[in-house]
């Protein structure tokens, strides 16, 4: 193992089992030592493990959501980076934060050629360092941001192929979707392209994000064991709330929580490589192919779904997780199971089902060239004054034009 990494080692990674205390237990243990530093605010959500802060609430048993724990919202904190997209929740799009991305681009730099999997803030500074590196990631709105740079691939890291890249990077930093199949799937596709005797940097979600997530990193754990050597590095990654969260917050009555999620940095040497992609089961109709457009800093996406005849009309509502007729869904779980009812999501977590994909597809095709909103809705809609009224109204809903 690198010098370097040995100097940042705080233990060989560990199994993550609950031992002889049950989740619950654990989650009610957690909210009791937090009762007593509720004056911190909202900063005591990044100590809780995991546990997602509405859960956390509800084991406080209050009454009201009134408490040095709310704080005004602010729909998100915008791009960190200036000229960058919102996140979308499509891609499980938790960014690191700016010191913890640098810090990792720091340390990655130090083993030579980079890939960056899903990881565009560690690129944005592998680039300032002038350290030789690849990013790839399945959002195409990046391109702009990263003024259209050679060294890009836009492409879902699930169909990622041997034909894209050899095995000739010295470090690959992954920050894998935090679900067992998924994360299993990336750590087998990035140790393929690690160069024997080179790293893998991935997180290790926290131990109490759901009621089975210890149990599934001792899955995870198990099999980067097979790899090589494993090591915990200091200290841990802290991930920026993005603005599809931030609106799920506010909804709940959460109001403004900018920094809570916390992982775990590893390495793992890889020594051996997995004799075969690990399969994992794809949500067809939930991820499918989906068109993207940018207004503003936001990110607009629709389902391009298989070619249905039209009648003229455009409708939306809401999917079973919105409350009250609210377009924010209530929920950025990826095992929401609303999800496949979906072909309409914006990046501040809006979503629903639409009548007339064509006509909204023109809609934001006209927004996206910097036509006004009047204008956009007249020109998609032609001579039929109700759709063009429906398209003005669907636009004011969802502050599509807002900054």
């Amino acid at each position: 193992m690198p010098h370097f990494i040995e100097e940042q080692c705080r233990v060989e990674s560990v199994p993550l089992s609950l031992s002889s205390n049950g989740y619950e237990e654990k989650v009610q243990s957690v909210a009791n030592r937090l009762k007593l530093l509720l004056h911190e605010g909202p900063a005591i959500y990044a100590q809780s493990g995991g546990i997602f802060p509405s859960d956390l609430i509800a084991e406080f048993e209050t009454s009201s959501r009134s408490s040095p724990l709310t704080q005004l919202g602010e729909n998100g904190l915008g791009p960190e980076y200036p000229g960058w997209p919102e996140e979308h929740p499509l891609d499980f799009d938790w960014r690191f934060e700016r010191a913890t991305a640098q810090r990792i681009a720091t340390l990655a730099a130090r083993f030579g050629r980079a890939l960056c999997l899903g990881t565009p803030t560690v690129y944005h500074h592998l680039r300032k360092l002038d350290c030789e590196t690849i990013l790839v990631d399945r959002n195409p709105c990046l391109s702009e941001a990263f003024n259209h740079e050679h060294s890009l691939l836009f492409k879902d890291i699930d169909y990622l192929s041997a034909a894209d890249m050899g095995p000739h990077f010295d470090v690959v930093i992954i920050d894998p979707p935090w679900y067992l199949d998924r994360f299993m799937r990336w750590i087998a596709i990035g140790a393929r392209y690690v160069e024997l005797g080179g790293t893998l940097l991935l997180t290790r979600f926290p131990p109490l994000l759901r009621s089975t997530a210890a149990q599934e990193w001792d899955q995870i754990y198990a099999f980067l064991q097979t790899l090589g050597p494993v090591c915990e590095l200091q200290p841990d990654v802290i991930y920026r709330t993005p603005s599809f969260e931030q609106a799920t917050f506010d909804l709940l009555g959460l109001g403004h929580i900018p920094y809570w999620r916390r992982a775990t940095l590893v390495s793992v040497r890889i020594l051996q490589r997995p004799d075969s992609d690990i399969t994992v089961m794809k949500d067809r109709s939930a991820r499918g192919l989906w068109r993207r457009f940018r207004i503003g800093t936001q990110v607009i996406a629709i389902k391009e779904s298989e070619p249905i005849a039209e009648d003229g009309n455009f409708a939306f509502e809401p999917v079973s997780s919105s409350r009250n007729g609210n377009l924010v869904l209530s929920t950025v779980s990826g095992r929401y199971v609303g999800r496949p009812e979906i072909d309409f999501w914006t990046s501040r977590n809006a979503a629903g089902r639409l009548r007339g994909h064509s006509l909204a597809i023109a809609f934001f095709d006209f927004l996206e060239a910097g036509v006004a909103v009047p204008e956009a809705a007249c020109l998609a809609a032609g001579d039929n004054l109700e759709v063009r009224e429906s398209l003005l109204a669907f636009a004011s809903s969802l502050r599509c034009m807002e900054a």
